[in-house]
């Protein structure tokens, strides 16, 4: 048992290593858009030190005009059943920044049950490339 708990922390610190540097902003929220943990990249992006980010609400870092509407995108997610992976374009305010725009991409985490326990958000800066977004906030 104790061997098994062994490789099991190995694997979680493997693929926490992996996630911490990969080039994109990759963070894990709670079903409330809290953030739970968060990689270099977010914190780079988000203009806000790593450690600062856990128990933040991911609409702090949404452009104000675009809160509203990043509310109903989470919101739908808890109504509708679906596993698929989202993704919004949106602009982002890091702090003490000017918004850019970005694509966010999502998939919701269920239980056995179906119900929503967290989402994975990627999030990458788009101002400077050319993008055709899957789901536009914008309307």
């Amino acid at each position: 048992m104790v061997n098994v708990q062994a490789r099991l922390r190995e694997e979680y610190k493997r693929y926490q290593d992996l996630l911490e540097f990969i080039p994109n902003a990759y963070l894990v929220s709670d079903t409330q858009g809290k953030i739970q943990s968060a990689n270099c990249a977010t914190a780079t992006l988000f203009n806000l030190q790593q450690r600062f980010l856990v128990n933040k609400s991911l609409i702090c870092f949404i452009a104000v005009e675009e809160r509203q509407a990043f509310r109903c995108q989470l919101n739908q997610m808890h109504e509708c059943e679906c596993d698929y992976v989202q993704e919004w374009i949106l602009h982002i305010q890091p702090r003490g920044c000017k918004p850019f725009e970005a694509a966010i991409t999502v998939a919701p985490i269920r239980d056995v049950k179906g119900k929503l326990t967290g989402l994975p958000w990627m999030v990458r800066d788009i101002h400077h490339v050319s993008y055709q977004p899957l789901l536009s906030l914008e309307r």
